[in-house]
Order: C-alpha cells, then sequence, then structure tokens
C-alpha cells in the first residue's frame, strides 16, 4: 500500500509578502490548487490514505469558504481516507460538516487506525506543540505490523523528542511543523520525514516543494514535487554597476526568469559610488517588474574602494580613510561611511 504523507497547507494563508493585491490572489489561487494536485495523484495512482500531519488551516477558525474547498476536495475522493492530525494552526478547529472519509485524531490520547497489517497511531500536541512524556510512555506498538506514527512538532527543539521514540516500532514518522524537507533515522527499524510545505508561501520558502508518498511494503518513501510558485533563490553579480537600472540589467542578463515565477534574488560584488546602496534593492525590485512574478531582492553588493590607493596619502582622505579601515566596523559598513565621506567632499580625488 501506498500512503501520502503532507502537512501545513495553511489554506487561508495571508499571502501578502509580495505586498502585491494581484500577486497575493494568484498565491491564494495556487495553494488550493496544488492541494489539488495533490487530490489528482492520489485518485491517478490509487492512494488509499492521506496522512496531514498538522496546520491544514493557516488558524483555528478558517472562513467557511476556505473549510468548503477543503472538504470538497476530500469528499471528491470517497474511497480515500484523510487522515487530520491537527497543528498549533489548526489545533481548536471544528469538525462540524467533515466529510465521513476524514479522520480525526486526540490530544489527550493515542488514536490508531488500522488498514490490513498497517497502523497509523497519531497524537496531537495542541497550541504548546509539547508533546509530554507520558506521550511516549503511553505509545504502544506491536512489532509484527507496519507502524506509521503521526505527530507535530519541533525536533531541532526537543518538543518532538526523537531520542525517547527509540526502540518503539516505529517504521515511519510522519512529522509536520517544519516547513522545510528533513528527514533520518530514529533507530535500526524506523525513519523520521518532514514533509515540507506543498508550494512555497513566501521568501522564507525557497526551493522545491511537494509531498511524500510512503510504500508500506518496501518501507520507504519518495518525493513527489509540485511546480506551483516554486520560489527560485539565486544570486547575481552586479560588479561595475553604476546605477540601479545598470544593475538590473546584469540582473536580467545573469537570470533567466520565468514571468510566473517569484525569485529570491541577492545582489553580490562590487559597485561604483554613484550606486545608491541604500535603496538598491527596492530600486532593482521596481525594475524586474513583468520580468517575473515578483522580486525579493537582497543587496550584499559593496563599494569598491581601493584602500591600498590612499596608503601614501596624508591629506585628509588618506587619514580618514585609514581611521576607517582600522575600526571596527564590517566591511560593508566601511565602504558605506567611506562612500558617504567622499560624496561629502566632491569626489575621491
Amino acid at each position: 500500500m501506498k500512503i501520502i504523507h503532507t502537512g501545513d497547507v495553511h489554506l487561508g494563508s495571508a499571502m501578502n509578502s509580495a505586498g502585491d493585491p494581484k500577486v497575493t490572489a494568484k498565491l491564494k489561487r495556487d495553494l488550493v490548487d496544488s492541494f489539488k494536485d495533490l487530490a489528482k495523484y492520489a485518485e491517478k495512482e490509487g492512494i488509499r490514505v492521506v496522512m496531514l500531519s498538522g496546520d491544514v488551516f493557516d488558524k483555528d477558525f478558517p472562513a467557511a469558504e476556505e473549510r468548503q474547498v477543503f472538504y470538497d476536495v476530500v469528499r471528491s475522493l470517497p474511497g480515500t481516507d484523510f487522515l487530520y492530525l491537527k497543528g498549533n494552526h489548526d489545533a481548536l478547529s471544528s469538525a462540524e460538516g467533515a466529510p465521513q472519509n476524514i479522520r480525526f485524531f486526540s490530544e489527550n490520547e493515542w488514536t490508531a487506525y488500522r488498514y490490513g497489517n498497517v497502523v497509523i497511531s497519531g497524537r496531537e500536541a495542541g497550541k504548546s506543540q509539547v508533546y509530554g512524556q507520558s506521550a511516549y510512555d503511553e505509545l504502544s506498538l506491536d512489532p509484527a505490523f507496519v507502524n506509521i506514527v503521526m505527530m507535530h512538532g519541533n525536533t531541532y527543539n526537543g518538543n518532538v523528542n526523537l531520542s525517547a521514540l527509540k526502540g518503539k516500532n516505529i517504521d515511519y514518522l510522519a512529522l509536520g511543523d517544519i516547513h522545510k524537507i528533513d528527514g533520518g533515522e530514529i533507530d535500526y527499524r524506523g525513519k523520521w520525514q518532514y514533509c515540507g510545505c506543498l508550494m512555497g508561501r513566501g521568501f522564507d520558502e525557497t526551493g522545491e516543494h511537494g509531498f511524500f508518498v510512503y510504500d508500506t511494503d518496501k518501507k520507504a518513501q519518495s518525493f513527489e514535487p509540485l511546480t506551483r510558485n516554486v520560489i527560485e533563490e539565486t544570486e547575481a553579480d552586479v560588479t561595475g554597476a553604476t546605477s540601479f537600472f545598470d544593475a538590473a540589467g546584469k540582473v536580467k542578463a545573469a537570470v533567466t526568469m520565468d514571468s510566473s515565477r517569484m525569485y529570491r534574488i541577492t545582489l553580490t560584488g562590487t559597485v561604483e559610488k554613484t550606486v545608491d546602496i541604500d535603496s538598491l534593492e527596492e530600486d532593482v525590485s521596481h525594475e524586474l517588474k513583468g520580468a517575473c512574478l515578483f522580486a525579493s531582492v537582497v543587496s550584499r553588493a559593496r563599494y569598491g574602494i581601493d584602500y591600498t590607493a590612499y596608503e601614501g596619502d596624508r591629506g585628509l582622505r588618506g587619514r580618514f580613510v585609514k581611521l576607517v579601515r582600522k575600526s571596527g566596523y564590517t566591511d560593508e559598513e566601511k565602504d558605506r561611511i567611506l562612500a558617504y565621506f567622499f560624496a561629502a567632499l566632491g569626489g575621491d580625488k
């Protein structure tokens, strides 16, 4: 049997990271469509179970239409069970009106669903996202079965204690909460896996997104990518740029852009002192409108100041350059201080 593992869908997210109402509206549609894409895959592949490891909704009380869209997609697959373990964002959400093929879990005890020789157990952590010791003590799994466990929380800070799950006869730990793909071994038998999220909702969710498919016969998972709103992260060298317009031209030459995608672009290199480096991010982002859906620009570009040119200068410029160079400021701060200094004096000569 093959089982889908997903989570952190966050239906109803504000989607305003781009600050553009048209982009926001498109991203909200894309998010729903991503969940529909998952459902289409499940139907095509004859998936019996979809595990939702928390935060299906972005808030406890989603809008009526958001809830209805979720229910309608679930109802379109009557032969597939959707195991819905609530996360910290939707811990208080109601099950009212839920389709019969949605199965729920509890915060107070482990709930298990059996499919032949496969048992899927889950327990919610509620708003705290912390599982107490009793949760681990009360988890009892028969080693004769293929045991899948669903939880929602952070393994990095100990909210989900992987050490406490060793020796529990877990084959696959289906985790939610962290929006990036990650995984590893629990013990000689089991693996833990974060599924990430279905699509990038903001610039802190760059890279590939999708869901996992767990094969209970092979006891192995595989990743199925989704292509809606893949936020690409890249760098562009703008060395020699004399203005923000020139810098934007260098970005366009360096990065092949898709008009339907979002980008996080980091500017690198050294620019001329005629560039207003304080507004470079905003200005270049504006110039890239139309080339892509939206571009978030982060500048690491610096002014190209040749310190060696002032080593023998005993005048004001030379003395100030030496003073700044020996200071405790970062290299970027030194460059800016000297750029303002030269501008005030009318040039670096």
